[in-house]
């Protein structure tokens, strides 16, 4: 059984005879602890003989007549626990997500008649029921559900109330879209049908008429949740019909609802990757299409293919801010066959997607790497755009796994093909396709005819030595700015730090406002007056005097989103400016900000990462880069690698629909390799990138896996961390290198040293993981509670 709970190993759980037949994947309720408290579980097998234990808890109840997941996708997640060292509680965690994995709520009631408990104003208020909905009463008395369950908690340990779990049931429920009846498709029959309607249902029917000639009828149960009784006297009337959904789906994936023309270049790229399909076993294929090359459109082609199959897509993206654009396009092409699955969404609407997956309603869902766990019965392609991007790496909480790599491997267990796009693929992956291990197909012509943009490094020693610049902006890309505003196009800057400035300091004794928690400067957010940290999420307000020798005397140092915003309007005046980074973004207001830029509601727009990935506005003409050192100054092997992709798709933005166009690059250090290979084909980036890999003995040459060390005690972080690095050189496997402290040594107290293991390419990985968390097993045991957090980073 893994239990949906971070950091628990599979659990032994006695199984009823009363409730069988118990199949593997489906869940089920569990006592956990000395108090029993109720977990859902997943069940993942079960054995004939007990276990070894003096005694195994029976389950409580048994919560699906069918399994969620089937037997591949259970394989699936077993090899996530295996090679990325992850605890099956970790998993279970991303397979059962939100509502799925959660207890929806608790019904109390009582037991016998208590005398008055504590408190007794909530006491009182709840005495007069005989059971009551934890929600429902929490709502009602204006408290909290986690604190009125905590208190009823407490009078079931006095043995004065009992609470039951309530748990969702998603119901196997097939979809139908709503369309007008053919009879009253003839304006006759419309025209007198629609005169006899009450006003509401009559503005009803009329909407459906509107879609149902346009090809895009709606949900039938999306339409009645909104409408309600409208909707309701149509159907009874005969005057819609309810269509299922693969009827649906057939019609219009043999005839897009926006029927799209593939060039030349595109239509000779799917005939290759379309030859590539029939392989069996299947190998992945990397499309390596350059920026603006219509990369969507061959996807489009792959996905039309698998759909009238009856096969369900899967379509990964690295950013939420890229799934609006994507899902648009799709959605106009295929209509309503289309689901959304990322971290922005609600709870609500992350469990309507995973409901509809599991009901079979929906046949293309885009999604970052959550959507990899999904229950897609009928999935016949995966597509990962953006392959490069190195946000499909899961990194901080557990599981830390590569859904680019892990995609591939849930591929290979179900013997479906695996696309792999991007303009500026990962080293690994570029390595993988010359060696014939992945198929290569080039896409190497833009769709639209248009001229490369024009190259612009600026140097900005000289800018302020002359007092050319003005702000942040360099006198380059000012003058283009003006430019593009006289002509009524669209300029995009670019600045991978958000917030007004990263450092306040008091210039009368140099005092630094630092995070008490980590090792980091608080950043100053203006419009919040705040200062904040953006690792632990520390707020303070802003003050106005050093706590140190009381000096009103403070300046802000360096550059952020939100200060570039105000500079533009300032130097700028009647500048419409849109910024699009993590303090913009929350619910859906990427999408609002997309949207806006996209019609031309502002001239220019200002972001971190966000902006540089696959966002196609046509009328951008102008790409600044300011700051761009900082892309080349971390302390990481792949640090010159994730600079050159994201430069180069941020040059991709810029003149998409033949306009002439720009990309200025503001820098300190112009004679930096780097910015001179922005314009030349990739291989001229990769081939000697590579050989420096080979020679340092870095992947694909090597594999790594790093080993974390955390405690709150700095010398005991660096005492154990000794220790682990002699242990790892006493076994043999590889080169170690370190400890050293990580970029950011010290995260919400935590203190935190990495070791990294260099190992050959093929090694027994069952071994070495076995054996790695053996020696942590036996740490454990020798440091007891002053034992420093171990964990386990594979494929760094």
């Amino acid at each position: 059984m893994w239990v949906r709970r971070r950091g628990l190993q599979a659990l032994h759980y006695a199984l009823p005879d009363a409730e069988g037949p118990y199949m593997p994947g489906i869940r089920v309720l569990v006592p956990l602890g000395r108090h029993d408290t109720p977990y859902i579980g997943l069940l993942m097998g079960v054995e004939e003989s007990p276990p070894p234990f003096p005694q195994v808890k029976p389950l409580f109840a048994k919560l699906d007549a069918e399994p969620l997941y089937d037997e591949t996708a259970l394989a699936f997640f077993r090899w996530l626990v295996s090679y990325y060292m992850a605890t099956p509680g970790d998993v279970a965690h991303v397979a059962l997500p939100g509502r799925v994995g959660k207890i929806a709520d608790w019904r109390a009631c009582w037991r016998g008649s208590p005398p008055s408990l504590h408190p007794k104003k909530v006491y009182q208020q709840l005495r007069s029921y005989e059971s009551f909905s934890i929600v429902q009463m929490a709502r009602r008395l204006g408290l909290s559900a986690k604190k009125l369950l905590s208190v009823v908690r407490r009078w079931v340990r006095s043995g004065y109330a009992q609470l039951e779990p309530v748990v969702r049931q998603p119901r196997l429920r097939p979809p139908f879209f709503v369309e007008v009846a053919p009879p009253y498709l003839e304006e006759k029959a419309f025209q007198a049908a629609w005169e006899s309607l009450p006003p509401a249902s009559a503005q009803v029917f009329l909407e459906l008429l509107r879609r149902t000639l346009r090809g895009d009828p709606p949900v039938y149960s999306h339409l009645r949740r909104a409408v309600g009784a409208p909707l309701r006297e149509l159907v009874q009337r005969g005057l819609v019909r309810l269509l299922p959904a693969p009827a649906y789906y057939e019609r219009i994936y043999a005839r897009p609802l926006q029927p799209y023309t593939l060039t030349p270049a595109q239509q000779q790229a799917f005939e290759q990757v379309a030859a590539h399909l029939q392989d069996h076993p299947p190998r992945p294929i990397l499309l390596h299409g350059i920026t603006a090359s219509g990369k969507t459109f061959v996807y489009m082609e792959l996905m039309r293919k698998f759909l009238r199959e009856g096969k369900q897509v899967l379509y990964l993206l690295p950013e939420i801010a890229l799934t609006k654009q994507i899902l648009d396009r799709l959605r106009g092409t295929f209509g309503e066959a289309m689901a959304l699955y990322h971290s922005g969404l609600t709870e609500a609407e992350r469990y309507r997607t995973w409901k509809a997956a599991r009901e079979d309603a929906v046949d293309v869902v885009v999604g970052t790497r959550s959507a990899l766990f999904l229950p897609l019965r009928r999935l016949g392609l995966i597509i990962v755009d953006e392959e490069h991007d190195p946000s499909f790496g899961q990194v901080g909480r557990a599981p830390l796994y590569q859904a680019r790599d892990a995609a591939i491997y849930y591929a290979h267990l179900r013997q479906i093909p695996i696309v792999l796009g991007s303009a500026t693929p990962s080293l690994e992956t570029f390595a993988h396709a010359r060696s014939g291990k992945y198929h290569y197909v080039p896409l190497k012509q833009k769709a639209l005819p248009s001229r490369p943009p024009q190259l612009h490094v600026v140097d900005m020693r000289i800018e302020f030595q002359e007092k050319l610049s003005v702000g942040v902006f360099s006198s380059v890309l000012r003058e283009l700015m003006e430019e593009r505003l006289v002509r009524g196009e669209q300029a995009i800057l670019f600045r991978n730090r958000r917030g007004y400035a990263p450092l306040l300091l008091c210039q009368v004794c140099g005092h630094r406002w630092e995070c008490p928690d980590c090792a980091i400067t608080l950043t100053y957010h203006k419009r919040q007056n705040s200062l904040i940290c953006h690792y632990c999420g520390r707020r303070e307000k802003a003050p106005a005097h050093c706590p140190v020798c009381g000096s009103d005397r403070l300046s802000l140092s360096g550059i952020g989103t939100e200060r570039i915003e105000e500079q533009l309007q300032t130097f700028f005046p009647g500048l419409r400016v849109l910024r699009l980074d993590r303090d913009t973004t929350a619910g859906h207001t990427h999408e609002e900000i997309i949207g806006a830029f996209e019609r031309g509601e502002a001239d220019v727009l200002v972001g971190t990462q966000m902006v540089t990935k696959g966002l196609d506005f046509p009328r951008v003409t102008l790409v600044g880069v300011l700051y761009a050192d900082s892309l080349v100054a971390w302390a990481d092997f792949r640090a010159e690698e994730r600079a050159y992709q994201l430069l180069v798709q941020l040059m991709g933005r810029a003149g998409r629909q033949g306009l002439e166009s720009h990309i200025v690059i503001q820098t300190f250090r112009p004679e930096t390799k780097l910015f001179s290979l922005l314009d030349a084909p990739y291989e001229a980036f990769a081939e000697p990138a590579l050989k420096q890999r080979e020679k340092y003995g870095y992947p694909p040459f090597r594999r790594l896996l790093q080993v974390n060390i955390y405690h709150k005690d700095p010398g005991q972080v660096e005492r154990q961390a000794a220790l682990w690095q002699g242990e790892l050189r006493k076994a043999g496997w590889g080169e170690v290198l370190g400890p050293v402290y990580a970029p950011i040594p010290r995260i919400r107290s935590w203190y935190h040293m990495q070791i990294l293991l260099k190992l050959p390419v093929r090694y027994a990985y069952e071994a070495v993981r076995s054996q790695l968390l053996q020696l942590r097993e036996a740490h454990y045991r020798r440091w007891g509670s002053h034992s420093a957090r171990i964990t386990f980073h594979v494929d760094p």
